[in-house]
């Protein structure tokens, strides 16, 4: 068939095959766009890791303020006896945490991972959030996978973070620590006004990374304390952003030198920057741990880019966080569905960081994108000696933030139990002096009926002793069973049953007539003989007589 079609095309023209024209026409082009389709998606994960009974904590983008993140926010945390104190629920031996389970690329890796059989436990903002139930039911169900749950830690408040991080490790012997991802992210759009989190601290500092730094950095005791034949990851998502970031260490929320509102990408980048500088910084002191067994520490940390996505974090940087841009978000859908990629190919890189093979027995401290190693452009971010300056200035910062909001904290407390007014007092005194009586009340009624209770108890008892001794009684004197009212009544009661069985009408009734003695007649010379009435009908003796009486039902 395609030499007819070829030599049709040669003799007759192009225009003679059906449908031919408009494939060369439009071939080309269609052809293009797969091609740049595959390129903009980028590489696949084509590792295998057995992850059925790890667990993992995830953070969700739900997790982040007002806007979702503009990557995944995830952090898996393997660990082995880890507590689920909303669920109540017991961990397996390998405990996973994730942070932006429940949207864009975190959604992927969570459901990539669960689909493996992975344990995971959501950190949320909120667990009694309904979506976020919905969410964890849903998966369950489609997974097939029932270890699956949710734990309360907001990134936008240090107090949450810290809270969750001790309680998480508080127990002995340490839980099990497989894989860390730390990817949460926030991005506001241009033209915005600064905005903090609930500790003060600028949006993009205090999630990108100060609430990771303080997670990581309370997580650490843990890591070396896991076995040296465990293999352990710490994965930190960045992006390309952080080449056009701002970081000055002595100026991390950017007060000094005021909010770039028009490029707010530069908080962003720096954030990025001093979450990868933390990341090779925590390497290094990982590496430099001496164990008491004299193993080195087997945990590796990778800063990965999963590269540009359509995120719910994307969408609203691009719409500029407003209506009309949505709008024209919405009719370039076409071009941003064509350069960008899904949030599944995105997570392509963060599930090879996890499970790949080759970077088993590498050294950690280096940057992913695109499934493979690639360099830093920036020298600050392998310096050990920036670093170290990085380090001591977050954590003299984070002190003092810390102090401060618990002091605020402390003061809202107690302006909120003085606020109270006179006459909420009052009330409240009033509603504590009637559940006081009501109290009483209830507690003497339940005295009354207790005693009534045992009152009747008693009298049961000596009637149950004078019906035994009356029973003694006619026992020894061997009188008849002695019929009571309740079984003369039940007797009756049988009788009348009987009778409406047999009908309404009358029934047959035996009747035994006594003999009639019919004395001797000397003047009829017959001798005495007796006769029964029943032989003076000419019945057979014996044979009783039948009437049919009727009796009232």
């Amino acid at each position: 068939m395609p030499l007819n079609v070829l030599a049709t095309a040669y003799y007759n023209g192009i225009a003679a095959v059906p449908v031919l024209p408009i494939a060369i026409k439009y071939g080309p082009w269609l052809l293009l766009l797969a091609v740049l389709k595959l390129y903009f998606r980028g590489s696949q994960n084509r590792n295998e890791r057995v992850m059925h009974s790890k667990v993992a904590l995830v953070t969700p983008f739900t997790a982040l303020l007002q806007a979702p993140a503009s990557l995944a926010s995830t952090a898996f945390l393997f660990t082995s006896t880890s507590t689920y104190t909303t669920s109540k629920q017991p961990h397996d031996a390998n405990s996973r945490q994730s942070q932006g389970g429940t949207s864009g690329i975190g959604r992927a890796i969570v459901e990539d991972l669960a689909t493996r059989g992975c344990q995971l436990i959501l950190l949320v903002k909120d667990h009694t959030d309904l979506f976020t139930c919905d969410f964890i039911d849903d998966l369950r169900e489609r997974t097939q996978n029932q270890f699956i749950y949710a734990e309360t830690c907001d990134l936008s408040s240090l107090h949450s973070v810290r809270k969750f991080a001790t309680k998480f490790i508080d127990n002995s012997p340490p839980r099990r620590l497989d894989l860390v991802v730390c990817a949460a992210g926030i991005m506001a759009p241009p033209f915005g006004k600064r905005e903090t989190t609930k500790d003060g601290v600028e949006q993009h500092v205090g999630v990108n990374y100060f609430a990771h730094f303080l997670l990581l950095s309370l997580l650490e005791p843990l890591l070396k304390a896991q076995p040296a034949d465990r293999d352990v990851r710490v994965l930190l998502a960045t992006c390309a952003a952080h080449i056009i970031g701002e970081l000055d260490v002595g100026d991390l929320q950017f007060l000094r030198r005021g909010y770039p509102s028009r490029a707010p990408w530069k908080c962003y980048g720096a954030s990025k920057t001093a979450l990868m500088v933390f990341g090779c910084q925590l390497q290094r002191r990982l590496a430099g741990y001496e164990r008491k067994d004299g193993e080195k520490v087997n945990c590796r940390v990778y800063n990965v880019d999963p590269g540009l996505a359509r995120t719910p974090g994307a969408r609203r940087w691009l719409s500029l966080g407003s209506l009309w841009g949505l709008l024209v978000y919405l009719v370039m859908w076409p071009f941003w569905w064509l350069v960008l990629k899904s949030p599944q190919s995105a997570a392509q890189t963060f599930l090879a960081a996890a499970m790949g093979k080759e970077f088993e027995d590498s050294e950690g401290g280096v940057m992913l994108k695109e499934c493979k190693v690639i360099s830093y452009r920036d020298p600050r971010i392998t310096s050990a000696e920036f670093g170290s300056e990085l380090w001591t200035a977050t954590e003299a910062l984070l002190k003092d933030i810390e102090k401060e909001s618990a002091l605020k904290r402390k003061q809202a407390e107690k302006l909120a139990a003085a606020n109270l007014s006179a006459s909420d007092k009052a009330a409240a005194v009033k509603a504590a002096a009637d559940e006081k009586a009501e109290k009483a009340q209830d507690a003497e009624l339940k005295a009354k009926l207790r005693a009534k209770a045992q009152e009747q108890e008693e009298k049961k008892r000596m009637l149950d002793e004078l019906i035994a001794e009356e029973e003694r009684r006619r026992g020894v004197l061997d009188l008849p069973p002695r019929v009571t009212v309740r079984e003369k009544r039940e007797m009756e009661r049988r009788e009348k049953e009987e009778s409406k069985r047999e009908g309404r009408g009358g029934r047959l009734v035996e009747v035994k007539e006594e003999e009639e003695k019919v004395p001797d007649s000397p003047a009829r010379n017959t001798r005495s003989r007796s006769k029964t009435p029943a032989m003076a009908l000419g019945e057979t003796p014996g044979t009783p007589s039948r009437r049919r009486t009727s009796r009232k039902p």
